[in-house]
């Protein structure tokens, strides 16, 4: 019976071994996912806590990557480690994402608003000579 045990410390620690050197082999991926999802967020954000719960993505990566099912292992890490940033930063958001959708759709409605508000054509002699604007009778 100790031999089993014996055995089954033996695998654990080759397991542990084996997960240490892949997250520092694929460490590199999280910083580039975290930079990639960072410019897509507000500068509240910080890249650390970004980088921080992508770590947690990867070794959750690392210990239920199952081979065999035709994915490559950076693939499916990178979906884990994009997967773990959003879902931190959803629970650490204190409003709910209707709020953001409402307010994305207020600020598009205020932006087409005065777009449409400040549009018009040009009065009188405005813009006939530009200088950037060649005469087309010159052109040909």
């Amino acid at each position: 019976m100790s031999a089993v045990l014996n055995g089954a410390k033996v695998y654990q620690a080759q397991k542990k071994a084996d997960m240490s050197v892949l997250v520092e082999k694929f460490a590199p991926l999280v910083k580039r996912v975290a930079l990639h999802l960072k410019a897509r967020l507000p500068a509240s954000v910080e890249l650390d806590d970004l980088i921080q719960s992508g770590m947690i993505g990867l070794m959750d990566a690392v210990n239920n990557f199952e081979e065999g099912h035709g994915a490559v292992f950076e693939t499916y890490a990178s979906i884990r480690i994009r997967g773990a940033m959003i879902d931190q930063m959803r629970q650490s958001d204190w409003a709910p994402r209707s709020v953001h959708q409402n307010t994305r759709n207020i600020a598009s409605a205020a932006g087409s608003a005065e777009r449409r508000s400040r549009a018009r054509f040009p009065a009188g002699g405005e813009g006939r000579h530009d200088a950037a604007r060649p005469n087309l009778r010159q052109v040909r």
